[in-house]
């Protein structure tokens, strides 16, 4: 008797690995768009922050300078006053330059990003320029050519400017891209120790301002903790309480992986609220668990160590009575 093989059963697995791999590379597919979607996100919001830091801190400083100034130009024709009390800033391919006594400082300079400066004398509400006022105006672009575009403008009040004293520079052709100033170095000048402020466990934990981490954690803070009167309070109560444990976490490299560990789920949930934009009662839901997870796991570690220390003193009376 002669058998005949049935290849059925062969053709219907190869059609099921065919369809499983089918399934596999569409699942596969949806799971790298999905992941680079998040990540163009993330990218968006991340240089949408450094826009926003960048303006703030250029503003801040320039506010700072010209507040004391007790001369001024726009748009001086050289950079060559190099004494004590000559200062400019200017902007030079994209990025801002702070000069003292001849000596340069950039301000800002990213590649990704390129920075405009316009000062101008200010003028009073029936359009006349004033003498002790400069307006200035600064533009931050993404220099790949983006949509992203965002500028700042405000007005500096020069309070060391007597009632003769008057501010140089082309009054009519206005918008000028570098100021020169006289003020005394002792009132003024940039301090070494840049005036942005990081999230310190973090930068402690991480050794750097800069890590992926520390920077996820700083837009969470600028964009959704502090344009809220919680979130505000809250940071306040990190800055008073974070630096003696900063400095801690950075001389103890066993501190600073256990610092790491702890900051995951909230580097993970100030992710999730970036990259999909949360409200802040999801925000705070999400904070209060890892907060609730964290008191957990600390409360059954002091439990174990707990028992362990009654064992061993019971074990000790045991002994001593025998």
């Amino acid at each position: 008797m002669k058998l005949i093989k049935n290849n059925s059963e062969r053709a219907f697995t190869l059609l099921e690995i065919l369809i499983a791999m089918t399934v596999i590379g569409t699942v596969v597919a949806i799971g790298a768009g999905a992941l680079v979607q998040v990540i163009n996100t993330y990218n968006h919001a991340e240089l949408n922050w450094k826009m926003r830091s960048d303006l703030q801190f250029l503003s801040q400083i320039i506010q700072r300078q010209l507040l004391f100034a007790f001369s001024l130009e726009l748009g001086p024709t050289s950079l060559d006053q190099t004494t004590d009390l000559d200062y400019y800033i200017y902007v030079d391919k994209g990025k801002v330059v702070y000069r003292h006594a001849g000596n340069d400082r950039v301000l800002l300079n990213r590649k990704e990003l390129k920075y405009n400066l316009a000062f101008s004398r200010a003028v009073d509400d029936n359009e006349q320029l004033l003498d002790n006022a400069v307006s200035y105006t600064i533009t931050v672009a993404d220099s790949r050519g983006s949509k992203y575009n965002y500028s700042v403008a405000s007005t500096v009040v020069l309070s060391n400017f007597r009632k003769q004293d008057k501010i140089q520079g082309d009054a009519v052709n206005s918008g000028k891209t570098s100021v020169y100033f006289t003020m005394n170095p002792e009132r003024g000048g940039v301090p070494a120790a840049q005036l942005r402020s990081f999230c310190f466990v973090a930068t402690a934990a991480y050794q750097s301002p800069l890590a992926p981490a520390v920077v996820t954690l700083s837009i969470f803070r600028d964009q959704y903790l502090l344009t809220n009167h919680l979130g505000r309070e809250l940071v306040k109560l990190y800055y008073r309480y974070s630096p003696p444990m900063a400095e801690r976490i950075a001389g103890n490299r066993i501190l600073k992986y256990i610092a790491i560990i702890l900051l995951i789920p909230f580097i993970m949930t100030a992710f999730l609220v970036i990259v999909h934009n949360l409200s802040i009662t999801v925000i705070l839901s999400l904070l209060l668990s890892n907060y609730c997870i964290f008191y957990l796991v600390k409360h059954n570690q002091a439990s174990t160590v707990k028992e362990g220390v009654n064992c061993f003193v019971f074990q000790e009376q045991y002994i001593d009575n025998c």
